[in-house]
């Protein structure tokens, strides 16, 4: 679709048609749970958040105890939280306290989810990058700790440690997650791939380790000689 709006009227028209549907389905089977979570899917895909929500709430009252439809009404509520510090002046004291709102409350539904279901990382992941931002490091880190053997997760998750790490002053731990993480980074051109290269840079000069920093400067500096201040860091190692 070359025109973003074209397509939002496509999707919107196409909504349409399979609510009308589902609307008919349910007059025959208003008590089919299924019918009303896809309800739901369908007016949440076209932001129509308070829709979904009274979708979803009849699928819960059909059926308290399935997990997805809370979860569904999870993911709806941080929406909703997401929302409401769209439409609030960046900056703003109201804004600093929306934010703070939607991190507690997504940390708070990423807790119950991995309460419910400790053997999905994906939930786990989510939970401590959210701690992390909250400025909760080991909280952080013991999730990363467990879903960095999911070899879909690992990646992120020796970055999430890494920063962990560093934040505890445990510069060598960090070293070492930096040092796992890029070799997983499939872009080395990418800002992902950059930045661990500069944070590792960073974390040997501190440590003492010229020859390694210099190295590793060097690389960046190959890749894009205006990253940050690799440049002027790289010099200054080499005495010039």
């Amino acid at each position: 679709w070359r025109d973003p709006a074209d397509r939002a009227r496509f999707l919107n028209q196409d909504a349409r048609e399979v609510l009308k549907y589902l609307d008919e389905d349910l007059q025959k089977n208003p008590a089919d749970k299924f019918l009303w979570v896809k309800k739901g899917d369908v007016h949440r895909r076209i932001a129509e958040l308070p829709a979904a929500r009274m979708c979803y709430e009849k699928a819960q009252a059909i059926d308290q105890h399935d997990f997805t439809v809370t979860m569904k009404m999870g993911d709806l509520r941080i929406a909703e939280a997401q929302e409401r510090l769209k439409a609030l002046p960046a900056g703003s004291p109201e804004a600093a306290a929306a934010k703070k709102q939607l991190l507690d409350l997504e940390i708070a539904e990423y807790r119950a989810r991995v309460e419910r279901q400790p053997t999905d990382m994906n939930h786990r992941f989510n939970l401590a990058r959210n701690l992390l931002t909250a400025g909760e490091i080991d909280g952080a880190a013991a999730e990363f700790q467990k879903t960095v053997n999911d070899p879909r997760l690992r990646k992120s998750s020796h970055r999430g440690l890494a920063i962990c790490f560093t934040k505890r002053n445990l510069l060598d731990l960090a070293i070492q997650q930096y040092k796992h993480f890029l070799p997983l980074v499939e872009d080395e051109l990418s800002d992902e791939a950059k930045d661990g290269r500069y944070q590792l840079a960073r974390l040997l000069e501190d440590r003492g380790q010229t020859a390694e920093a210099i190295a590793e400067y060097e690389k960046l500096v190959s890749i894009d000689l205006g990253f940050k201040d690799a440049a002027q860091r790289l010099s200054r190692l080499r005495g010039g």
